[in-house]
């Protein structure tokens, strides 16, 4: 249900920005036939998705609820893993005229943007960098001291997030999760809000960075991607994103996840 709320909110953010109705008074000439924005594989490659997502949820759950199982339930997943991956690129399937398998090892890389790498290259040697720096511990200390003494829960929530998503534009993912793990869980203690929720808020927030290319290896892939992007307005988008994203999330936990863990 998040996921579809965010997809939601990334859509109206979107419309609302690059306002694409402006463009529907002129005919677009769309660079194939009608007949071919249908596959003959697409029905099974669904299917493949859909059966892939089922099974990832069931065994992280049995892995979860078992643990005392979790060796048998990791080589159950690695067999799984192994026949899905031997049909996509060994089993034949019917093509009309000709029976090919649905994917090709040079599929893994051809036409792979370049520019996109360089981008995901660039975040590499600069997350490094600020690794050798200890920027996580100077982080730590300024989140420390930027964060207030006394907030209501919701906006205390709110800035946790905002701080989280907002810092993963600069340092990795990582960094910041375990830099915010460390000052959020004894300030849950001292200003008497759930640390549960606020752990879920960092690790949430620190995986929604959509400003910049360099902030994740995805956002330098779409970046370079795409032709013709423009970088301030994928700035601008990025900070809306990052805007709702932290009051979507911050919500979500403070009502849902409150209201699943019976701590409100």
């Amino acid at each position: 249900p998040l996921v579809v709320i965010f997809v939601i909110a990334a859509w109206l953010t979107i419309i609302s920005i690059f306002r694409p109705w402006r463009y529907r008074s002129g005919k677009i000439q769309l660079p194939f036939d009608e007949a071919a924005a249908t596959h003959p594989l697409q029905r099974i490659t669904l299917i493949l998705t859909g059966l892939f997502f089922v099974s990832s949820l069931l065994l992280s759950m049995l892995i979860l609820q078992y643990p005392a199982h979790t060796l048998a339930i990791v080589a159950v997943t690695a067999g799984f893993t192994l026949l899905f991956v031997l049909f996509l690129f060994f089993f034949p399937l019917n093509l009309g005229a000709v029976k090919a398998p649905l994917l090709r090892l040079q599929d893994c890389y051809n036409e792979l943007p370049t520019r996109g790498f360089v981008f995901v290259g660039i975040a590499v040697v600069l997350a490094g960098l600020l690794y050798l720096l200890s920027a996580d511990v100077y982080f730590a200390r300024l989140i420390n001291q930027l964060l207030p003494g006394h907030l209501p829960v919701l906006a205390m929530f709110l800035l946790i997030a905002l701080l989280s998503s907002f810092s993963t534009e600069i340092l990795s993912n990582t960094a910041v999760q375990i830099s915010m793990f460390l000052i959020v869980l004894p300030l849950s203690a001292t200003m008497e809000f759930s640390a549960i929720q606020a752990l879920i808020i960092v690790t949430l927030s620190s995986t929604c960075a959509f400003m910049s290319p360099i902030a994740t290896g995805v956002n330098g892939l779409a970046f370079g991607g795409v032709k013709d992007v423009s970088l301030a307005r994928m700035l601008v988008v990025g900070l809306v994103m990052n805007t709702v994203g932290a009051l979507i999330i911050s919500v979500w936990a403070e009502w849902v996840i409150g209201w699943v863990f019976q701590v409100r």
